[in-house]
């Protein structure tokens, strides 16, 4: 199915740049289809990085490819330019939950060690794809 994923914003997330006069974190995130190996735009896409701040409005909308079977997969890291990127967590929405016409829109707590706060997101069914019960068992058609 083609969906369109919105990344709205974040609230309460930790401040992994907590030392003297260091500031907030500078978070950012990335949606990815899970389970896949190798990405493109139309299974991955990122935010930008907003500054000193533990509560970003990233309003970042990206068109994506998902099979019914799968998760989306949310994960918020804080960018630090001398030294590794910190994990910030991870929220999952599972494709199941989408209706065709109906919008989700709400928030997903994030998961993982040290994770705190959650996420908000709008996600909407653009396209359902019908193959026919002839693609099921063919492997080509006449």
């Amino acid at each position: 199915m083609e969906i369109e994923v919105s990344i709205i914003s974040a609230k309460g997330l930790r401040n992994a740049d907590d030392g003297w006069l260091s500031g907030k974190s500078d978070p950012y995130c990335i949606c990815k289809v899970s389970g896949l190996l190798n990405h493109s735009n139309r299974t991955k896409f990122k935010t930008h990085c907003l500054q000193n701040t533990l509560n970003p409005v990233w309003n970042r909308t990206s068109i994506l490819e998902l099979d019914s079977r799968k998760l989306l997969e949310f994960e918020v890291w804080d960018e630090d330019a001398c030294s590794v990127d910190d994990f910030l967590g991870k929220a999952t929405f599972h494709s199941k939950r989408l209706v065709p016409d109906e919008v989700f829109e709400g928030d997903l707590k994030l998961t993982g060690a040290l994770a705190q706060g959650s996420i908000r997101v709008r996600i909407k069914v653009l396209k359902t794809y019908d193959y026919g019960l002839m693609s099921t068992f063919c492997c080509c058609r006449s």
